[in-house]
């Protein structure tokens, strides 16, 4: 009954090797075809690691699996290196796509990346705030255990930087957390790149408006919601 089981492939799996699947074709110009068949997926070579990524994903869930996937092309771009899923399922590609996210970190804030990130970010404190009936301010000041919340928040990648900086009692908040307890948990050197960020974010010419304009919209859709 158990080996049964083991070799039955969820729809998260599914979503896996087909997110894979369109990466790794598109990244070669070849077209591609969703796989909807998976009824003998487990004869394949691929299973064994589709399994093992479907483990990966599930612990660590705030991980992008697009981004996952297309991290090697992104970070090595002039490399004609194509990526199998046994170099997904390796500790390799979790080095390659952390650097990968410090190099989009590093990137521009009024660059694709950081607007859709930034657009993201405020629809996921919108929903944050709905379901725990508070408004924005509430959130940068809701704790979890000794950290804000919105600390968590950054550290999984559920928010950008560039969402939260930009709220009125961010700096005061940021100045009553010891140095040590942000590098922590955030990552090293969080705090060295804290000023750039905000000069960054100071200097953008679409990026702060957006953010600035999501925040008071937030707080008004849910003033409404209160109302209601």
């Amino acid at each position: 009954m158990s080996e049964k089981r083991n070799k039955i492939i969820s729809e998260k799996e599914k979503y896996i090797y087909n997110t894979y699947l369109r990466v790794h074709r598109s990244k070669q110009n070849k077209p591609f075809k969703y796989r909807r068949d998976f009824s003998k997926f487990d004869e394949t070579e691929h299973f064994v690691y589709i399994k093992r990524l479907g483990n990966f994903f599930n612990k660590f869930n705030h991980i992008n699996i697009d981004k996952f996937f297309g991290a090697p092309y992104g970070l090595y771009p002039d490399d004609n290196s194509i990526y199998d899923l046994r170099f997904y399922a390796s500790p390799r590609a979790i080095k390659v796509y952390s650097l990968y996210l410090k190099s989009l970190d590093q990137s521009d804030p009024d660059s694709e990346h950081h607007i859709q990130y930034v657009k993201d970010s405020l629809l996921y404190i919108y929903k944050y705030c709905l379901d725990k009936n508070i408004n924005v301010n509430e959130y940068i000041n809701e704790k979890s255990g000794d950290i804000p919340t919105f600390i968590l928040h950054l550290r999984d990648r559920y928010i950008s930087i560039y969402s939260v900086i930009g709220i009125d009692t961010f700096d005061l908040i940021m100045h009553r957390i010891p140095n040590d307890r942000l590098n922590f948990t955030v990552g090293e050197n969080f705090i060295s790149q804290l000023d750039n960020f905000r000069t960054q974010y100071k200097m953008s010419t679409k990026l702060k408006t957006i953010t600035e304009k999501g925040i008071k919209q937030i707080n008004k859709l849910l003033l409404t919601a209160k109302s209601s």
